[in-house]
């Protein structure tokens, strides 16, 4: 199957045939989270200590994470934290401070919890949305199977019972899956195997990220530089500290996820020392496919639903 976009040449899918769930497998739905989508991110609503607030969706984020102040305004207190005395680091490899902090009530959806807790971490005064002061990260997301249709508004969360290995794609006929690697329950992150180009490569999804980048180290491995003929300059990436990252666009052979494959294929890449993947699945990828990612299985299904899934990202004017 050949579909042409504007930024991609030609998006091959030869997908795996999807098998019915067993009988007995059974995902029950959490809650439905509406998503807000500005600026190439992804909020939900939610409240701390009764005050409501936007969550960014944070995939990659092994802690969720409140903005320093908002923890004062909203009245959380400091804690110790269960790993110990917290230390961040920025995409640069740069360590940064953190504190653990604690809310006395967090409201997401249906789901309420007591006594909930949080890096306090950034000096940005936002994430991307005035209201958005929080980020909801894998602490709190692996405990459940998370489906993301951002082209029918739709975020939901699953319990999956006596499912083992089912196919859990039940919106698809035909579908992808990849299996998590180096998954680690003390600080989980949604990581894969993909290749750029035929070589393999290590891929982290990662919904707060507007735009998917490789490292500069990957790009070089693979023969792109920011010198190299074609690359251009595209945008800087801001980190949670504020710091502009430059990134660059560049041409690559083909990028392969289990059996989609685009090539030729154009991808932004960006220096950073603690990317902690070769590859970071962003937004754009999220936005055309409608994905299963299940923590139960350590699996992720996904099938293609529209639109190209890299593009170049364009911060809104200031």
């Amino acid at each position: 199957m050949t579909r042409i976009f504007p930024a991609v040449s030609a998006l091959f899918l030869a997908l795996t045939a999807a098998s019915p769930l067993w009988a007995k497998c059974q995902l029950d739905k959490v809650t439905d989270l509406p998503a807000t989508v500005q600026d190439n991110r992804i909020y939900v609503a939610g409240s701390i200590n009764s005050q409501p607030l936007l969550y960014q969706l944070g995939t990659a984020n092994p802690q969720s994470i409140v903005l320093p102040f908002a923890a004062y305004t909203l009245g959380m207190r400091p804690v110790n934290s269960p790993n110990g005395p917290g230390t961040s680091y920025d995409l640069t490899g740069a360590e940064g401070k953190a504190e653990y902090v604690a809310a006395n009530d967090v409201r997401i959806g249906n789901w309420h919890g007591y006594d909930v807790g949080m890096m306090s971490i950034g000096a940005v005064a936002n994430f991307g949305h005035p209201k958005a002061l929080a980020i909801l990260g894998e602490d709190y997301l692996a405990n459940y199977e998370i489906e993301l249709d951002l082209r029918n508004n739709l975020i939901a969360f699953y319990q999956a019972k006596d499912c083992a290995d089912d196919n859990l794609a039940y919106w698809a006929q035909n579908y992808n899956v990849v299996d998590f690697v180096k998954f680690d329950p003390a600080a989980p992150q949604i990581k894969f195997m993909g290749k750029i180009g035929g070589k393999d490569v290590t891929m982290l999804l990662d919904s707060a990220v507007p735009n998917s980048l490789l490292s500069a180290e990957t790009a070089r491995a693979l023969g792109v530089e920011s010198n190299s003929p074609g690359v251009v300059r595209v945008w800087d990436f801001a980190d949670l500290n504020n710091k502009p990252i430059p990134t660059w666009l560049g041409g690559f052979k083909s990028f392969t996820l289990d059996q989609e494959n685009i090539a030729p294929v154009k991808l932004a890449f960006a220096n950073g020392r603690a990317f902690g993947a070769n590859m970071i699945l962003g937004f754009d990828f999220i936005r055309s496919h409608h994905l299963l990612i299940s923590h139960s299985q350590r699996k992720m299904y996904f099938s293609y639903s529209g639109g190209p899934p890299f593009e170049t990202y364009k911060p809104p004017a200031k």
